[in-house]
């Protein structure tokens, strides 16, 4: 059996994401006795347009950190992607179960504060291998701290797809949020207190690119290629990086504190906001 701490045995590679890209042998299987977790918020295209993409991200956010602390309480690291209004972990299936405890808290909790819905599901690598797709993932290091997973094979998105078709054919269960059971959350770690990133002058842009490549076999030359295009055009990815220290600016938005205070405690903490605003004028000085 492989242990539940392959992931964190698994070598941060130092090279560049291009680099990583040119050679599938940098990559490895996830084992079959782990399992993909899938959040996504119901009807997030419509909340984003109606002025709520704070709180989309919020919750998005929040239930990768409620997934990691899980973990991180049982000394195990695992692999996760965000997807703007869900997010997807790769878990070992003995932490399956205490993993959705606490995503269910937080999807409690977003439904009481936000009326947001974040549907939960989850697959096993053995039954997408069973299906004929493979997740592959490297472990890279970004700068001397960070490690970050890339993953490549379709076992992702057909997950991905599986568990949202699951959603559709699920029958709704009425929720008790006047006492909702909110014992598993934990959000810890979680914040959002910087003001949104502007290009540093006029003349230029911030661009995010969301790239996909149609068939699975051609991943590595399509990303590869991308990159290559995105250093010839924008310069090496310390030049092109939209975001620096110096240029990251602290919010000062009582609303925005108290969405994060909600999402962390479920009700009313003075303390928290006076904490939090001393940490933003103690920094901003």
């Amino acid at each position: 059996m492989i242990p539940a701490n392959f992931y964190t045995d698994l070598i941060a590679l130092p090279l560049p994401v291009n680099e990583l890209l040119s050679n599938e042998k940098f990559f490895v299987d996830v084992p079959e006795n782990w399992c993909v977790i899938v959040t996504d918020i119901t009807n997030s295209t419509e909340a984003v347009k109606a002025g709520r993409s704070t709180e989309i991200n919020l919750i998005a956010a929040g239930s990768l950190i409620a997934a990691l602390n899980v973990a991180k309480a049982f000394k195990t690291e695992i692999p996760y992607f965000f997807g703007g209004d869900g997010g997807i972990v790769i878990v070992p299936e003995d932490l399956v179960e205490k993993v959705l405890a606490g995503l269910n808290a937080h999807r409690l909790n977003s439904l009481k504060n936000f009326s947001l819905d974040l549907r939960i599901g989850y697959v096993s690598v053995a039954d997408i291998t069973r299906a004929g797709f493979e997740i592959k993932l490297a472990k890279v290091l970004i700068g001397t701290e960070l490690n970050k997973s890339i993953v490549i094979g379709g076992g992702l998105k057909y997950a991905e797809k599986l568990i949202k078709q699951q959603y559709k054919n699920a029958s709704r269960i009425k929720e008790d949020l006047e006492t909702p059971d909110l014992s598993a959350l934990n959000l810890k770690g979680l914040e959002c207190r910087w003001d949104k990133v502007k290009p540093p002058n006029r003349n230029l842009e911030v661009v995010c690119l969301l790239i996909e490549a149609v068939h699975i076999k051609d991943q590595l030359v399509v990303y590869n290629n991308v990159i290559k295009k995105l250093d010839e055009i924008y310069g090496g990815t310390e030049k092109r990086h939209p975001l620096s220290v110096n240029r990251l600016i602290l919010i000062n938005s009582f609303r925005k504190f108290q969405k994060e205070m909600l999402l962390h405690y479920s009700k009313w903490k003075i303390g928290y906001l006076a904490k939090v605003f001393f940490q933003i004028q103690f920094k901003a000085e």
